[in-house]
């Protein structure tokens, strides 16, 4: 009887992330926001490096997309996982202060152009709404990374000269998981705001995920089994909702 080897599990991070400076109050710098990002992404990557399930061989990817809540994306970029190392958060957090600058600045111009100056004020297009938003860029990250890896499950046969020949009784599990780092509305006003919907036809939880999370896009979290959960980043306030 041959022992059963024990599994390789590999976690898959992606961590997408608002880069709406409304998100953190006129008192916030965007480098308090950008370290606030930082340390939220390293305490979360800190943790799943650390796991050690008993007779199980841990591996750690991870990536990251950055977005704008404020804004309607519906462009694909191809992200790869990536180990977690000094280098890449290095690189990660220059892309996060980057991206923060470039979303103030953006805000700034906007308001500039939006001072009334004669007829120039009277226009006013209605932005949309942030959950709106949201769901384009959890779609858009569902296909940015190659979620699935290859089945490497299946047994080989031993050979002659050879009885574990690629250690054909091992297994492989991956868990994919994703961090939206976002503001989350709290009472009925701000959930109204964001999506965009009156209260009256928000009566039900249904009602809202189905804004959030369409029934096709959460067909193709399923089918990836990607758990998802949303870390609070309104007013410098974090905490984690599944």
């Amino acid at each position: 009887m041959v022992d059963e080897a024990p599994q390789d599990i590999c976690r898959q991070i992606v961590f997408l992330i608002d880069c709406n400076p409304s998100l953190w109050g006129s008192n916030c710098s965007v480098e308090d926001s950008s370290n606030a990002i930082r340390l939220c992404v390293l305490k979360i990557l800190t943790y799943f490096s650390n796991i050690n399930v008993r007779g199980k061989r841990s591996n750690l990817r991870w990536g990251y997309k950055l977005f704008n809540s404020k804004t309607l994306s519906h462009q694909f970029e191809r992200h790869e996982f990536k180990d977690f190392s000094v280098e890449v958060f290095e690189e990660f957090e220059t892309e996060v202060s980057k991206k923060l600058n470039e979303s103030l600045a953006q805000v700034s111009n906007t308001l500039e152009q939006n001072e009334p100056d004669g007829e120039k004020g009277c226009s006013f297009v209605k932005p949309t709404a942030g959950a709106k938003c949201i769901s384009c860029a959890l779609t858009n990250v569902v296909h940015d990374f190659q979620w699935e890896r290859p089945d490497i499950s299946s047994p080989v046969r031993s050979t002659r000269g050879n009885n574990n020949l690629l250690h054909g009784n091992r297994s492989s599990t991956t868990r994919n998981v994703m961090f939206l780092l976002s503001g989350c509305p709290c009472d009925d006003e701000s959930i109204s705001n964001f999506t965009g919907e009156t209260s009256s036809s928000l009566r039900t939880f249904d009602s809202v995920r189905n804004i959030l999370m369409p029934s096709m896009l959460f067909k193709e979290f399923k089918e990836r089994h990607i758990c998802l959960h949303w870390v609070n980043i309104g007013n410098a306030q974090q905490e984690v909702i599944n």
